[in-house]
């Protein structure tokens, strides 16, 4: 559901030089990069809800597929997710590091799915098809 919501901005994330945005994180330049992200975010979701945190990594290496990845924070009351965002020029890949939600929601997977869907939902300037599965 995470991916799926996520994919538009992805999409747009990819579209970004890759040499940029490396430079951006190897030269310390964070209120750049963030801007730039934060743009792309913008055309996506309701503000506020999908922050770029400060921390990100980049892989680089003779031979291989620059890499660059960004950690973000979502928030739609009650939740409140961490997640990666993995990113080349051949793919990109979301990874979930921590999922903070009521109890209820733990309780019945069924639940949790739909109360998920609902807050990922929430944050979309237009909702995705299929009700983001």
């Amino acid at each position: 559901m995470l991916a799926h919501q996520l994919l538009p901005l992805l999409s747009e994330l990819r579209g970004f030089d890759v040499v940029d945005l490396i430079a951006f994180s190897r030269l310390e330049r964070n209120d750049s990069l963030k801007s730039l992200v934060e743009s792309a975010v913008e055309q996506f979701f309701k503000p506020g809800n999908i922050e770029i945190l400060d921390s990100g990594d980049v892989h680089v290496a003779w031979g291989k597929t620059p890499e660059i990845q960004f950690n973000f924070r979502l928030r739609s009351f009650p939740l409140e997710l961490y997640f990666r965002m993995l990113l080349s020029d051949a793919y990109g890949a979301i990874g979930i590091d921590f999922i903070d939600c009521p109890t209820d929601w733990q309780n019945d997977l069924e639940y949790f799915e739909s109360r998920f869907r609902e807050s990922l939902q929430r944050t979309r300037l237009q909702p995705a098809r299929n009700g983001g599965e």
